[in-house]
């Protein structure tokens, strides 16, 4: 066993020992009377009791606070809360403006389909856009008015072209005003077609719509016009033969002709012609394929002068002739 000294000091000493021990101490008034206990560690022998213990002193003053620690770090997140009850409904809000004017529509097509056989429209009906009717449509009306007009385009009309034996190649056929010109044409492709021009008419509707009339003909075939007929005859004096679809007409007959070899003359006489066909006029005989003639005809009866054109075929086969109304 350990040698155990214990020693009251009155001045500061120390106390040696050759095991491991621990040494507690206990400080006297003015560091005298101070108090030291040593424990053999090794052999585990308590200590001798130096005494009992003394009272507990009283309780010294509180310290001062103490500087404040770092920061924890951050917890974890917590879940998620259940969902809230449904809150009362809001009162109804204050009515918005009037919002502006939508632009204008594009015009609607009316439609008809099938036979209309009953009712009847007695008031003025105004139609803007386009209106189809399949079907038969009856108008009993004292005017019918197509197209308001706008610039040089009037009114228009599309007729729809024939399904077979139809060489078109638009889609359909045009009746119109433009200008001063009434037009039929083929609606799209080419755009064939012809025009009146009324700028050129005569007043009080008194001309009529075909002025001219033509063909290729052989002798003793006639090209017609009006009332006026022409042919080459067929026999005799080969020249141009003239007369009427029916009834008789006086007037004056002036001519001119030029051969091919270059011969060349002309006349003036009065005329009645009837619906039997003259001689050769003047007794011309024209015997050369492309001998040409010049007839200027004044029918008095009927105010009416016409121009006519006979050109010489070979053997008097595809002749040509023109009749045109000049006024």
């Amino acid at each position: 066993m350990a040698l155990i000294k214990v020693s009251e000091l009155t001045s500061t000493g120390s106390v040696k020992i050759d095991d491991i021990l621990m040494i507690s101490s206990t400080s006297g008034s003015g560091y005298t009377s101070n108090r030291i206990s040593i424990e053999d560690l090794v052999s585990s022998q308590p200590f001798l009791d130096l005494g009992s213990s003394g009272t507990a002193g009283s309780s010294g003053t509180s310290g001062s606070n103490g500087s404040s620690g770092t920061s924890g770090s951050s917890g974890t997140s917590g879940s998620n809360g259940s969902d809230g009850s449904s809150g009362t409904s809001g009162s109804n809000g204050s009515s918005g403006t009037s919002g502006s004017n939508g632009s204008s529509g594009t015009s609607g097509v009316v439609s008809y389909t099938g036979l209309i056989t009953t009712g009847s429209i007695s008031t003025t009906q105004n139609i803007t856009g386009s209106v189809i009717i399949s079907g038969s449509m009856n108008i009993i009306t004292t005017t019918l008015q197509v197209g308001t007009g706008s610039g040089d385009e009037g009114g228009e009309i599309l007729l729809a072209k024939s399904q077979t034996n139809n060489s078109l190649t638009g889609s359909g056929i045009t009746i119109d005003s433009y200008q001063n010109r009434l037009r039929i044409f083929e609606q799209g492709g080419g755009a064939r077609g012809v025009y009146l021009d009324l700028s050129k008419a005569p007043a009080g509707v008194s001309g009529e719509l075909t002025c001219k009339s033509s063909g290729i003909v052989n002798a003793g075939t006639f090209v017609t016009l009006d009332n006026i007929k022409a042919t080459l005859t067929s026999s005799g004096n080969r020249g141009l033969s003239v007369a009427t679809v029916s009834d008789t007409v006086t007037g004056f007959i002036s001519a001119h002709y030029q051969a091919f070899g270059g011969a060349s003359s002309g006349s003036v006489s009065s005329t009645l012609l009837s619906t039997t066909a003259t001689a050769s006029m003047f007794n011309w005989n024209f015997t050369g394929q492309g001998d040409t003639s010049t007839y200027i005809l004044r029918d008095d009866t009927n105010d009416r002068v016409y121009r006519i054109i006979l050109i010489i075929g070979g053997t008097y086969l595809n002749n040509f002739i023109s009749i045109e109304r000049l006024h």
